[in-house]
């Protein structure tokens, strides 16, 4: 079920791609993007900072735009996907509708900035109002986004495996 899942994403990413590029500039594609995440021996996906940390300067939660990118690095992968306005390049800006309120109002926008290769951003000023939270608290709460993502139907995340083989929310 998890590889029909998958093959199916990897499918409906490739079509998107190819006709990308017959798209006009106002014209929004879908991306996914993938987070590497930790999970206990069962395969249950950790649902705090430990897999979805808040860092550098300024502080941001981590994305790709590959599944290789994370697959190998992390027991669990959790694909969500942003809308992006085409054609996607560096410097592009995309929209991920979140389904629940400790966030910003909703979407949170996720950067390309392709550093390293792939890599896709969501700026911590971008999903919390005022005061902001610690990165620790910022992580806790970007993890219950994303487990509500989980469990919205239809889902608007999947949990895919990465080294581990048992993954699920």
């Amino acid at each position: 079920m998890r590889l029909a899942r998958r093959g199916a994403a990897c499918l409906l990413f490739a079509a998107i791609v190819g006709a990308a590029s017959t798209l006009p500039a106002s014209a929004q594609v879908m991306v996914p993007l993938y987070r590497g995440v930790q999970a206990s021996p069962a395969g249950n996906v950790v649902w705090n900072n430990t897999s979805f940390g808040i860092s550098g300067n300024p502080p941001t939660l981590s994305l790709f735009d590959t599944f290789a990118a994370v697959q190998n690095n992390f027991p669990c992968v959790v694909q969500i996907v942003a809308s992006v306005p085409a054609p996607v390049a560096p410097g592009s800006i995309g929209t991920l509708a979140v389904p629940m309120p400790p966030a910003q109002v909703n979407p949170w926008p996720v950067v390309f900035d392709n550093v390293p290769a792939g890599h896709w951003s969501i700026a911590k000023a971008a999903m919390f109002l005022p005061p902001l939270p610690s990165n620790n608290q910022a992580g806790n709460q970007a993890a219950l986004v994303f487990q509500a993502m989980t469990a919205a139907i239809p889902p608007a995340a999947v949990v895919m495996n990465g080294t581990q083989q048992n993954c699920q929310p």
